[in-house]
C-alpha cells in the first residue's frame, strides 16, 4: 500500500505557495510569473507598508503613531517571513518529497486512522486562522465605511486627496482592504507551513514508537526478520531527524520573529482596548484579532511540546519490545538504537527559545504583567 496522507495539507500549500508568488513554475512562464510577483509584491509588501511609515512620520500626535505600531509591526513581521519563505520554498519541496516516502512505509490499519485523524485537525486548524484573519480585515472594512469621519482602514498617506469624492474615497479603501487581506493570507501561509511539517514530523515520530513497540511481539516473524525491522526503523528515525534538522533551520528564524512581533501586537492592542471608547464592531475587529494571534502562537507553541514529547517517549517504545527473545545482533543494535532516541528533538526560535506550552504561558504573563505595568502608568 502505498499513498500520500499528508498530500490533503500539502498540495493546498504548495497550490498558495504558487498564487501568492513564492513557488515559481519550471516552464514558460516561469519569467512572467517572476515578473507579475515582482510587481505585486512591490505594491503589497513595499508601498503598502510604506504609505502608512509616511503617514506616521506625518502623525500630529504621539498617540497615531502609537495607533500604527501594531499593523507597521505586523506587516514588516509577515514582510520578513514571506522573504523567508521564498528563500526556502525549494527546500520545502524537497522535504515534502522527503515525508512522502516515509508514508509509503505505512501499512497498518492502526497508523491510517491516527495520520487522518492527526491530518484532519490541522487542516481545521488552518482553516479557522484564515477565516478568522478574512473576517478580521472583513469587520475592519464595515467599521470603516459605515463611520461618518471618512476614515481609512489603516492610517496611510497618499499624494492625493482621496476624500473629496466618493468613489475616490471607496477606491482607496477597497484597495488598501484588498492589500491588507492578501498579506494576511501570505502570514497565514507562513504560519501554516511550519504548522504542516512539524505535525508531519510529530505522526512519523508517534508511528515509529508504534512500530518499535510491536517488535518481537508477533509469533509469524522469526528473528532475523524482528532484526531486519529494528534495522529499518532505525534509518526510519535517522530520516526523521535530517528532516526536522533541516527544518529548524527554516522556521527557527520565523518563530523567533513571530514571538517578537505577537508580544508587541498583544501589548499594544491590549492597551488600545482598555484604554479607549470605541464602538462594538470596533472592540470586536480588536478582540478577533487578538483571538487570532494568541491562537496562533499557541499552536505553534503545542506541536512544539509534541515534538519534545513523542521523542521523549521513543526510548520507552523501544525497551517495550519483546527484545529478550531475539538474537545477540538484535540486543546490539537495539542498545544502538537507545543511544541515538537518546537525542531528543526540540523545536527552537532562533536556537534561543524553546517552542512549547510552557513557552506560549510565559510570553501571556509577561505580556499581562507589561500591559498592567503600562496601565497603572498611564492612570
Amino acid at each position: 500500500m502505498s499513498k500520500s496522507y499528508t498530500s490533503v495539507l500539502f498540495n493546498p500549500l504548495f497550490f498558495w505557495f504558487r498564487l501568492l508568488g513564492a513557488y515559481p513554475p519550471d516552464n514558460n512562464f516561469r519569467v512572467p510569473y517572476q515578473i507579475c510577483t515582482f510587481v505585486a509584491y512591490l505594491f503589497i509588501n513595499i508601498i503598502n507598508p510604506l504609505t502608512i511609515i509616511i503617514a506616521a512620520f506625518k502623525a500630529e500626535g504621539a498617540k497615531e503613531v502609537i495607533m500604527l505600531l501594531p499593523t507597521l509591526s505586523g506587516m514588516i513581521t509577515c514582510n520578513l517571513k514571506f522573504i523567508n519563505t521564498f528563500r526556502n520554498v525549494e527546500n520545502l519541496a524537497v522535504l515534502q518529497k522527503r515525508i512522502l516516502e516515509l508514508e509509503s512505509q505505512v501499512d497498518d490499519y492502526q497508523e491510517e486512522v491516527y495520520l487522518i485523524r492527526k491530518i484532519r485537525t490541522v487542516s481545521r486548524i488552518i482553516k479557522f486562522f484564515v477565516a478568522n484573519a478574512s473576517f478580521n480585515i472583513v469587520i475592519g472594512t464595515i467599521t470603516v465605511i459605515i463611520s461618518n469621519d471618512r476614515g481609512m482602514f489603516v492610517s496611510a498617506w497618499f499624494p492625493f486627496e482621496w476624500k473629496d469624492s466618493d468613489t475616490t474615497y471607496y477606491l482607496v479603501v477597497m484597495g488598501q482592504a484588498l492589500t491588507t487581506l492578501l498579506i494576511v493570507w501570505q502570514d497565514c501561509l507562513n504560519e501554516s507551513y511550519p504548522m504542516i511539517f512539524c505535525c508531519a514530523i510529530v505522526e512519523h515520530l508517534h508511528l515509529l514508537n508504534m512500530r518499535f513497540a510491536r517488535i518481537g511481539h508477533d509469533s509469524g516473524k522469526t528473528k532475523e526478520e524482528n532484526h531486519r525491522d529494528l534495522i529499518s526503523f532505525i534509518q526510519y528515525y535517522e530520516s526523521i531527524v535530517e528532516i526536522f534538522t533541516k527544518l529548524q533551520d527554516i522556521i527557527g528564524i520565523v518563530y523567533f520573529i513571530e514571538i517578537l512581533t505577537i508580544e508587541i501586537l498583544l501589548c499594544t492592542n491590549a492597551i488600545y482596548l482598555t484604554s479607549t471608547t470605541n464602538n462594538f464592531v470596533e472592540q470586536l475587529h480588536v478582540i478577533c484579532f487578538l483571538i487570532a494571534i494568541v491562537c496562533i502562537l499557541g499552536v505553534s507553541c503545542y506541536f512544539g511540546s509534541e515534538l519534545e514529547s513523542e521523542s521523549q517517549f521513543l526510548i520507552t517504545a523501544i525497551y517495550s519490545c519483546n527484545w529478550v527473545d531475539q538474537s545477540a545482533e538484535f540486543k546490539k543494535d537495539l542498545i544502538t538504537a537507545m543511544i541515538i532516541s537518546q537525542k531528543q528533538i526540540r523545536l527552537f526560535a532562533g536556537r534561543m527559545v524553546q517552542m512549547s506550552l510552557p513557552t506560549f504561558l510565559t510570553v501571556l504573563k509577561s505580556t499581562y504583567s507589561l500591559v498592567a505595568l503600562l496601565n497603572n502608568i498611564k492612570t
